[in-house]
C-alpha cells in the first residue's frame, strides 16, 4: 500500500480504535491491488490504471464503487445508483458505507486520471462528512463532483470538504441534496473557493429557502466564467432580486435553466405583506432585463413554470429585445391561449431564436396552431418541439390548417409527437397526423380489423419519422390475420425507415412462453434501416433463440447502432445470458447496453457479467477516438505512447456510429467535421498500414549486393500480409 494509506493507518493507530471500525474491511477491499505505483497520465500517455480497470472494479464492487472511461484517459469513479433498488444492494455491494465514501476521495488524490466523481448511493453522500477528517491534499485533477441520490436527504455540513481543498473544480452538480440555511454557508465557501474556475453549476431539488438561496446566489457572483447554470426556485418565495444581481455581475452565462420559476409567488417591496403572494411584474422584468444585458446568453430553459400572460409577455419582451438567444425551452409548463399568443407574435418578429422546445407542456387552446402559425413566418426558426398529443385531442379532432401547417409549411421543422391507441376508425385528419408525425406511438390492444391496416399504410407515407414505439399486443384470432397483421407492420417499417429509435414491447401479445415471438421477420425489416441508432426491445421472456436472432441482427447494424436496452418480463436463463455475453464480446462497437428482468437475481448476474466486457469496448471506442483527435495535435498519432492499439482500434471501429456519437461529444463539433476527422484518419492508417500491422518499419535499408535476399527471409505471414495491402489476390494467376 502506497504512503497515504500507511500515514492513514498510523493515524487511525494513534487514535482512538472505537473511531475506526471499518480500517479493516479498507484493507482487505484493497489488498492485490497495485496501490504502490503513481499515476503515469500525462498529455499522450494513459495511466496504467485504465488498463487494470476490469480488475479494479472486481476490487472496488464491494464498497459500490466503479471506475469508468468516459472520455479517451480520463476515469469516472461512481457509486451505484440506487436506482436501481435491490440489484445496487446484491450487485457485490456488501463492504462498509464508509469504504466506499473513503476510497471516493481518496482515490482522486492519488491518480491524477479520475476527473470526475459522481455518487447516486445516498448512504456514500452521508458518510462524505465522516471521511473528510481522514484525507489529506488536494485533488488536483477533480475537475467534476455530481452528488445525486435518488431520494433526498441533508447531509451534515461538511459533505463537500471530503473531496480537499477546493482550487480546480470546473463542474458541481447538487441534486436531491437538501441545503438548509445552515449548511448553505459551506456550500457557498466552496463555491467562492472554486470561482476562478467553475463554470458548469447545478442546483436542482435543495428544497431551498429564500434565505439559503440568496445566500448560494451572491456566493455565485464571484463566479466569473461561469457558463452554465441550473437553479431551481425557493420553495417558499422567489428570489428574483438574488437572480438579477448575478446576472448583472456576470458576462460569461451562456445558458440558464430555472425550475419553477415564481411558482411560489413573490415576497418584494412592490407587495404589501398581507397581500397574497403572487408573480410581482417588476420583479420578472427586472431580471429578465439583466439577464438581457448579458450578449453572450444564448439559452433559455424554464421547468414547471406556469406560462400565462405575465409571464408570456415578459418572456416576449425578452425575445424580442434579447437577439442574439438561439434556444427557448418550457418543460412540463402550463401554457395557457393568452401566453401562448404573446410567444407567437415574439416569434413573428424575433430573427434569432433557432430552437423552441415544449417537451411535457401542457397546451390549452389553440396553442398549436398559432406557434406553427408563428413558426411559418419566421424562416430563422429551425426546429420546434411539440408536446405529445393523442388521437382525441382537438388538434387530430379539427385536423385542417394545424396538421396542414405541419406538413407542408413547417415540414421537416417540427417535431410533432402522436400516441395512438387504437381508434374506431380512421379518419382523414388522424390519417395525416400519422403520415406527418415525427414521433408515433402507437398502441393496438384490441381485435385485429381493417383500422390497424389502415394506420400503418398511413404511417408507411411518413417521411419525416425520427422515433417510433409499438406495443404489439396482437388480437389476431387465426394465424392469417396473425400473419397479415405482421407483414402490414413490417411493411411500414420498411417503408419508413429512416426513423433513428425503435421501441418494441411485445410482453402483452405472447405470454404463452411456448408461442414463437416474431423476431426474425421484424428484425429482417429493421435491418433495411441504415440510421438506426437505439433499439429497445420488450418480451416476455428473453429465452436463448430471441438472444440468438438478436445477436445476428446486432452486427448488421455495425454502421448505425449505439444504444441497445432489453427488457425480459420473466427469468432469463443461463444459456440467453451466455448468447448476449457472447454478443457483446464479438461486437465491440457495443459499448451502451443495458438489459433488465423482474428477478432482481438475473440482473446482478447480468450485470456482474456484462459489466466488464462493456468496459472493455468502451476502452477501445476511447482509443480509436484518441486516434482521431491526435491527427489535429502538433505530434499527430506518432506522439501517442499506446499509437499502435490506437490504430487497431480505430481500424475496428472507423465506420462506426458509436464512434462518430462519441466524437461529437468529446469534439464538440458538428457531425459533418467529425465524418471529415475520421476520413482523414482513415486514410493516414491505410498510407501506414504495413507499419502498423508490424510487416514494415518507419524505413527499411536494403544491402546493395543482395536484397533479394532479406525478401526472401520474409515468412508467410508477412508475404501474406503485403499481398492483402498490395490486393495482389485481384490478379488471376497466369495459366501455363
Amino acid at each position: 500500500m502506497d504512503g497515504a494509506l500507511r500515514s492513514l493507518q498510523q493515524r487511525m493507530a494513534s487514535g482512538n480504535q472505537s473511531r475506526y471500525p471499518w480500517r479493516w474491511s479498507l484493507e482487505r477491499l484493497l489488498r492485490g491491488l497495485s496501490t504502490e505505483r503513481a499515476c503515469s497520465a500525462d498529455a499522450f500517455t494513459e495511466c496504467w490504471l485504465i488498463e487494470q480497470i476490469a480488475l479494479w472494479n472486481q476490487a472496488l464492487r464491494p464498497a459500490r464503487l466503479v471506475l469508468t472511461e468516459f472520455e479517451p484517459g480520463k476515469l469516472c469513479l461512481r457509486s451505484y445508483d440506487d436506482r436501481d433498488g435491490f440489484g445496487a444492494m446484491y450487485r457485490g455491494g456488501s463492504g462498509n458505507e464508509n469504504d466506499g465514501a473513503f476510497l471516493m476521495a481518496w482515490l482522486p488524490r492519488q491518480h491524477f486520471c479520475i476527473h470526475e466523481v459522481r455518487v447516486h448511493d445516498r448512504m456514500h453522500v452521508e458518510r462524505l462528512s465522516f471521511v473528510a477528517s481522514f484525507i489529506v491534499g488536494p485533488a488536483p485533477n477533480l475537475h467534476r463532483v455530481v452528488l445525486r441520490p435518488r431520494y433526498r436527504l441533508e447531509p451534515e455540513g461538511g459533505f463537500l470538504e471530503a473531496f480537499g481543498p477546493p482550487q480546480c473544480l470546473r463542474d458541481l452538480s447538487l441534486s436531491n441534496v437538501h441545503i438548509t440555511d445552515s449548511i448553505a454557508p459551506k456550500v457557498a465557501e466552496v463555491l467562492r473557493a472554486n470561482a476562478s474556475t467553475l463554470h458548469t453549476i447545478t442546483l436542482v431539488g435543495n428544497q431551498l429557502s429564500p434565505e439559503a438561496a440568496c445566500t448560494l446566489l451572491l456566493a455565485l457572483v464571484a463566479c466569473e466564467q461561469l457558463r452554465v447554470l441550473s437553479l431551481q426556485d425557493s420553495t417558499d418565495s422567489s428570489a428574483c432580486d438574488a437572480m438579477a444581481e448575478l446576472f448583472r455581475s456576470n458576462r460569461a452565462l451562456q445558458k440558464l435553466t430555472l425550475v419553477g420559476l415564481g411558482k411560489a409567488g413573490m415576497t418584494c417591496k412592490h407587495f404589501d405583506s398581507s397581500e397574497r403572494r403572487r408573480v410581482c411584474a417588476h420583479c420578472l422584468k427586472d431580471m429578465f432585463a439583466a439577464l438581457g444585458s448579458v450578449l453572450c446568453f444564448q439559452n433559455l430553459t424554464l421547468v414547471s413554470t406556469p406560462i400565462k400572460a405575465l409571464m408570456g409577455a415578459t418572456l416576449a419582451r425578452f425575445l424580442k429585445r434579447h437577439h442574439s438567444i438561439v434556444t427557448l425551452s418550457l418543460e412540463g409548463c402550463t401554457v395557457d391561449s393568452e401566453g401562448a399568443v404573446q410567444i407567437a407574435k415574439a416569434l413573428s418578429t424575433n430573427c434569432t431564436l433557432e430552437h423552441l422546445r415544449l417537451p411535457d407542456c401542457t397546451l390549452e387552446g389553440d396553442v398549436v396552431t398559432k406557434l406553427c402559425s408563428a413558426i411559418a413566418t419566421n424562416k430563422n426558426l429551425k426546429n420546434l418541439v411539440l408536446p405529445e398529443f393523442f388521437t382525441s385531442s382537438r388538434t387530430i379532432d379539427e385536423g385542417g390548417p394545424t396538421l396542414d401547417l405541419l406538413k407542408r409549411v413547417c415540414a421537416g421543422r417540427v417535431y410533432f409527437p402522436l400516441s395512438v391507441p387504437l381508434p374506431s376508425f380512421v379518419s382523414p385528419a388522424l390519417a395525416e397526423g400519422l403520415s406527418c408525425a415525427s414521433k408515433l406511438k402507437i398502441c393496438h390492444w384490441g381485435i385485429v380489423s381493417d383500422v390497424v391496416f389502415a394506420m400503418y399504410a398511413s404511417m408507411s407515407l411518413n417521411s419525416s419519422l425520427q422515433c417510433l414505439h409499438v406495443d404489439y399486443m396482437g388480437g389476431a384470432d387465426t394465424g392469417a390475420e396473425s400473419e397479415s397483421l405482421l407483414n402490414a407492420l413490417c411493411v411500414a417499417l420498411t417503408a419508413c425507415g429512416r426513423f433513428h429509435t425503435f421501441h418494441l414491447d411485445l410482453h402483452r401479445s405472447f405470454n404463452d412462453f411456448e408461442e414463437a415471438i416474431p423476431l426474425a421477420e421484424i428484425f429482417n425489416a429493421l435491418a433495411t434501416n441504415p440510421r438506426l441508432r437505439k433499439l429497445s426491445l420488450t418480451v416476455p421472456r428473453l429465452d436463448q433463440k430471441a438472444a440468438q436472432l438478436l445477436s445476428l441482427f446486432v452486427p448488421q447494424c455495425k454502421r448505425s447502432l449505439v444504444e441497445l436496452r432489453i427488457k425480459s418480463c420473466d427469468a432469463i436463463p443461463e444459456a440467453a445470458f451466455s448468447v448476449v455475453f457472447a454478443m457483446v464480446t464479438k461486437n465491440t462497437f457495443l459499448s451502451k447496453l443495458t438489459l433488465r428482468c423482474t428477478a432482481w437475481d438475473d440482473v446482478v448476474r447480468a450485470n456482474a457479467v456484462l459489466d466488464d466486457a462493456l468496459e472493455h469496448n468502451v476502452g477501445l471506442l476511447n482509443k480509436a477516438a484518441r486516434f482521431v483527435m491526435s491527427m489535429g495535435s502538433a505530434g499527430g498519432p506518432g506522439a501517442l505512447a499506446n499509437e499502435r492499439s490506437c490504430a487497431a482500434a480505430f481500424d475496428e471501429l472507423w465506420n462506426t456510429a458509436a464512434l462518430s456519437e462519441h466524437l461529437v461529444t468529446l469534439s464538440r463539433k458538428l457531425e459533418h467535421e467529425v465524418l471529415q476527422a475520421i476520413t482523414k484518419a482513415r486514410c493516414y492508417l491505410q498510407e501506414n498500414y504495413m507499419v502498423y500491422a508490424g510487416v514494415v518499419q518507419v524505413s527499411v535499408v536494403c544491402e546493395a549486393i543482395d536484397g533479394s535476399m532479406q525478401l526472401d527471409a520474409l515468412n508467410a505471414d508477412c508475404w501474406r500480409a503485403v499481398v492483402q495491402y498490395l490486393k495482389l489476390s485481384d490478379v488471376k494467376a497466369s495459366v501455363q
